[in-house]
């Protein structure tokens, strides 16, 4: 398989390009991606995560052709097509990694100064942190516990769940941190994934 060529966006408008899951019976992940006005109000969900190592690559189809992406990404796409398999839904996906032309400089400098829109317009933002690691059960509970959900908007919750967090943390809000059983192992998590690089 040859390597994967880009079909140059439309720049009359801003376009940007999504991702489908093919959903073939492949070890291999298999998307194909379909170009769409960015203030066409489609509904895509925008990814956010690290690229981590950038020298290892892991391929990815694209029709008859390969693409290499960061494990980390390929990582966060195996579990979103599995989620979608188990689940039976199919959704749109925005990834920088992916949806830009890496090796096009003047389109990933036209399409970087798009992000800030490109997350806005996405329907929402869904954040990978990683694999699952010892704690994080028990730490994603405790956050649950704290009143912060899924349906509260990142840039609202951040600044106060890290204020609740670090008071948790430190003991200084009793309401919340007390002698609770498994508080050493909801410490721990809290930790941990507060550590996470993203």
């Amino acid at each position: 398989m040859s390597d994967y060529h880009y079909e140059p966006l439309n720049t009359s408008e801003p376009h940007i390009r999504l991702i489908k899951f093919d959903h073939s019976p492949s070890d291999i992940i298999s998307i194909h991606l379909i170009k769409a006005p960015l203030h066409d109000r489609a509904a895509f969900e925008a990814l956010s995560y690290t690229w981590g190592n950038t020298n290892e690559r892991t391929p990815i189809k694209i029709g008859n052709q390969i693409l290499t992406i960061t494990p980390n990404l390929y990582s966060f796409l195996t579990r979103l097509r599995q989620d979608e398999t188990a689940n039976g839904y199919t959704a749109t996906y925005w990834a920088d990694q992916i949806c830009i032309n890496q090796k096009d400089i003047p389109e990933r400098n036209s399409q970087v100064a798009l992000m800030a829109s490109i997350y806005r317009e996405s329907r929402r933002t869904l954040v990978w942190l990683g694999e699952a690691e010892g704690g994080d059960r028990v730490a994603l509970q405790e956050i649950d516990r704290l009143g912060f959900t899924k349906g509260d908007a990142l840039h609202l919750i951040l600044p106060r769940a890290v204020d609740v967090i670090e008071g948790y943390l430190g003991g200084a809000s009793p309401g919340l941190a007390g002698d609770m059983p498994g508080r050493e192992e909801a410490e721990s998590g809290l930790l941990s994934l507060m550590n996470r690089t993203w």
